[in-house]
């Protein structure tokens, strides 16, 4: 969703489907299109990683936001994200070494 139109972000969220674990290029907060259909299926994880500077986790209305970039001005620098997912909850792995960040860095 990183280079489409605003017609294309449409169609392509349109395509998202209720989930526990929702991946995409771009961050929630990119495009209000991405971030509404986010809010409206309510998966239990975002996974996205293209906001470089914002690795971390945010846990906002429920859903666990997760900016998983590796890289960070072309350096491998980050360390993955590593949750546990099961039923009732998720658990952030190696918590201590993981950023929280709120509210939602800017675009």
């Amino acid at each position: 969703m990183f280079y489409f139109s605003e017609e294309d972000l449409h169609r392509q969220a349109a395509l998202i489907q209720p989930c526990d674990v929702l991946i995409t290029h771009n961050m929630p907060y990119d495009t209000e299109i991405l971030q509404n259909k986010v809010d409206q299926i309510k998966p239990r994880i975002h996974a996205f990683g293209h906001m470089h500077g914002h690795w971390g986790v945010n846990i906002r209305d429920g859903v666990v936001y997760i900016n998983s970039s590796s890289v960070s001005h072309h350096v491998y620098k980050n360390k993955p994200i590593r949750v546990n997912l099961d039923q009732q909850k998720v658990a952030i792995v190696d918590f201590e070494n993981i950023t929280y960040w709120d509210p939602f860095p800017g675009k």
